[in-house]
């Protein structure tokens, strides 16, 4: 067997070995993803019957849990429901609020009446973003499918490979 052959089945190994590891580690934040894109299903299935709504916010809920560097935001008005819709708000994007002389904070957000939760809009949207809102959320589960994708065809390759004849993995 020459040098050049260990060369590659130790590469091919390694790029599977650490698909298999993504694919096995990227298993619960797919899962909550998928959890989560199928819960606000309604934003990609009826995005043209959102309306835009000009609110006042009245309260806003920090939710943190121990390790997560990315708090959940949760905004709340009287307007929207009687404090029963929740406004989506992300930490990290930037929502276009004013602040007016007595302390309110005013959004425009996305509202369907029976729905329980609202999107913040910009001033320039015309139509609420639901691709931008579903690639947001479907990152997580499509680098593990894509993972999942790469350890098969590492598997398929080690298999039918004359490179790996005579070893059991």
């Amino acid at each position: 067997m020459t040098s050049n052959n260990v060369y590659y089945r130790r590469w091919v190994r390694l790029i599977g070995a650490f698909s298999t590891f993504f694919a096995l580690i990227g298993f619960f934040p797919a899962i909550g993803d998928i959890g989560t894109i199928l819960y606000y299903k309604d934003i990609y299935i009826h995005y043209d019957k959102y309306q835009k709504k000009h609110i006042v916010i009245d309260s806003l809920t920090y939710l943190n849990t121990d390790g997560n560097d990315k708090p959940r935001v949760d905004g709340y008005s009287k307007d929207l429901n009687n404090y029963k819709t929740i406004i989506l708000l992300d930490k990290n994007r930037n929502e276009e609020s004013e602040i007016d002389s007595l302390g309110n904070a005013h959004m425009d957000v996305w509202h369907r009446n029976g729905i329980d939760f609202a999107y913040p809009a910009m001033k320039k949207d015309k139509m609420l973003p639901a691709k931008k809102i579903f690639y947001q959320k479907a990152k997580v589960p499509l680098l593990w499918l894509l993972s999942i994708i790469i350890t098969f065809i590492m598997y398929k390759i080690m298999k039918k490979s004359k490179l790996f004849e005579g070893f059991d993995h």
